[in-house]
């Protein structure tokens, strides 16, 4: 269930990324076979349709992905419920300031950011009083106060994986 939960979590992530960017897109919510054409394009789906999709989506995620893997700096759990947390905010507030869309249920996305903030403040993370220690730090992946509010990072692998300021 966690590698499901993973690939749950990527459509959700996806997904979230395509209604912020277009708003009603077509929800596709299986594998295809390439002769499903009358499935690949079809109409869009109501946004309603799509964001209780998604919700469901990082839901299942968050349910069944591993706190912590084997693997150092990949999803998890803890990347998942911010992940919630951030789908949740959006689509509430959306759905709290655009009433005339026939958008009713926004308490329940605001709810949903609430529970996985939550969860996920408990979870160990806090934020660090210098933000220059995490923000100009070249590796991320060692324990210290700047790292406990790093969920995920980009790791930098010298001559081959580089940040922007190179010298």
């Amino acid at each position: 269930n966690h590698w499901k939960g993973v690939a749950r979590f990527f459509r959700a992530f996806r997904y979230f990324q395509l209604v912020q960017a277009y708003g009603d897109v077509p929800w596709i919510g299986r594998s295809l076979d390439i002769e499903e054409t009358d499935v690949i394009y079809k109409p869009r789906d109501p946004r309603s349709l799509v964001m209780d999709s998604v919700l469901a989506d990082i839901n299942f995620a968050v349910d069944n992905m591993r706190v912590k893997d084997n693997v150092a700096n990949t999803v998890n759990k803890h990347v998942a419920l911010a992940l919630k947390s951030r789908i949740g905010l959006y689509e509430g507030t959306y759905r709290k300031y655009h009433t005339e869309l026939g958008l009713t249920d926004a308490a329940k996305f605001l709810q949903a950011a609430r529970e996985a903030s939550a969860e996920l403040f408990t979870a160990g993370y806090a934020l660090s009083p210098d933000y220059q220690a995490v923000y100009n730090t070249v590796d991320l992946s060692s324990a210290g106060p700047a790292t406990k509010e790093v969920l995920l990072y980009k790791k930098y692998v010298p001559g081959f994986l580089t940040h922007s300021v190179i010298g």
